[in-house]
């Protein structure tokens, strides 16, 4: 059973993305007004721009490593929780093939099966039903506990590939401290237009990782949602009654 439609993609553009695309527009209006006649014009003002953007950048990546943070312990705790549920479908598994091997070895039909204080008489087409469903909630949760430990995985890679950009950020500010420096008493325009060729690119390196930074950093649903969407899946793609009926006795014969 394919569930990767309810993961929610860990490397898009969102709970940033008002913010995100607002300063996207302003950037881009900011670099139109930068002319490359204006550049030349004054470019100390322009390298004072570019540390502009590479501070705001820097607010922007702490964000997201924040935001990511977040999520992370969310996804975890979720995990938790799928695997609690799935601790409970085995051994509910394993009683109810239990009871099934003493119903059918002489005890007999209806089957008493009891979940905690609550107790319902099964005959066997409906025990093996029930089991049939038990079954389809294990394989599921099983499924999703792996997805969330790759979007955790990948929540970590991301984290730490912020990290490294932030550290970056801070070495090309220094970087062009000394270029504006530079800038301020150069006299030769081709250094000039070489200096401010390096400048652009380091503006570069950033907007490209920014693009590149989550929507919604939410890995997956809640467990109710996550089982929702399940049930919704399984009655969209419902084996027929039969498939169903054989897979519950395998387990229960096996």
């Amino acid at each position: 059973m394919k569930l990767c439609r309810f993961i929610v993609p860990l490397l898009v553009v969102g709970g940033v993305a008002a913010w995100f695309f607002r300063d996207l527009a302003r950037d881009k209006y900011e670099e139109l007004r930068w002319s490359e006649s204006m550049r030349k014009e004054d470019p100390v003002g322009y390298i004072d721009f570019a540390i502009g953007r590479l501070d705001e950048n820097k607010e922007r990546f702490t964000a997201a490593r924040s935001q990511l943070a977040a999520a992370q312990r969310e996804a975890q705790n979720r995990q938790q929780a799928f695997e609690t549920k799935l601790a409970f479908a085995n051994e509910l598994a394993s009683k109810m093939k239990t009871a099934f091997t003493e119903a059918e070895s002489g005890t007999g039909y209806p089957i008493s099966f009891a979940v905690g204080s609550t107790s319902k008489d099964y005959s066997r087409s409906e025990f093996i039903q029930q089991v049939a469903l038990t079954l389809a909630e294990r394989d599921a949760l099983s499924e999703g506990i792996e997805e969330l430990s790759q979007a955790i995985q990948g929540i970590e890679e991301t984290r730490s590939k912020l990290a490294e950009r932030m550290v970056t950020i801070d070495a090309n500010r220094v970087k062009l401290q000394t270029q504006r420096a530079v800038a301020a008493v150069q006299s030769l325009s081709s250094e000039v237009e070489e200096l401010l060729s390096n400048v652009d690119a380091l503006i570069q390196e950033d907007t490209e990782e920014l693009e590149t930074l989550p929507d919604d950093p939410d890995p997956v649903r809640s467990l109710d949602e996550f089982l929702r969407d399940l049930k919704t899946e399984a009655a969209a793609t419902a084996p027929s009654p039969p498939t169903a009926t054989e897979e519950a006795l395998h387990f229960l014969e096996d």
